[in-house]
């Protein structure tokens, strides 16, 4: 008798939360080829918006003070104070230029997409230029808002400079 209601409670459960998942998406209507996730439609790659169809790159777009931070030590290339970030409107709507990066770098960096982050994830792909090799590397877009006057980004840098492989903390700060 105990197992038969166990078994029923636990049925009772799992229904009510498929059901509940179901209808955060139930009054949500995505673009056509979009899918609702937790409540959210999520967009394709380099899209945002309740339509899909804000470019996401736009908002990374401008100039950005930057500061590193090494495995708690102190940076590598404190003498590149300034990065600028852009996208060129004939390439794929998800990939923005990170320039100036140590000082010398442009950086190819992919904007990607999860439920609700509405085009705030960055990858930046194994890539190497001066001396410099980046490994496969993450991070975020932070909007202008929740109390902070300007946006930022945030990405776990891990590269390989002089033989020395690092793992730092690259802060973005737009101006």
């Amino acid at each position: 008798m105990f197992n038969q209601i166990t078994k029923i409670i636990f049925a009772a459960i799992l229904l009510i939360t498929i059901g509940s998942c179901e209808k955060k998406c139930t009054s949500v209507v995505c673009p056509v080829g979009e899918e609702c996730s937790s409540g959210y439609c999520v967009c394709n790659d380099g899209y945002e918006g309740s339509d899909c169809q804000t470019l996401s790159y736009l908002k990374y777009v401008g100039n950005y003070n930057s500061s590193e931070i090494c495995n708690g030590g102190p940076p590598n290339f404190s003498s590149s104070p300034s990065v600028s970030v852009f996208g060129y409107p004939n390439s794929a709507a998800n990939v923005i230029y990170i320039n100036g990066v140590f000082g010398q770098l442009q950086l190819r960096a992919y904007i990607y997409n999860t439920p609700g982050r509405l085009g705030n994830n960055i990858y930046v792909p194994a890539q190497s230029q001066g001396g410099i090799t980046i490994q496969d590397s993450y991070g975020s877009f932070y909007p202008a808002t929740n109390g902070y006057n300007n946006a930022y980004m945030t990405i776990n840098m891990n590269y390989i400079y002089g033989n020395i492989a690092y793992g730092c903390v690259e802060t973005f700060n737009k101006y």
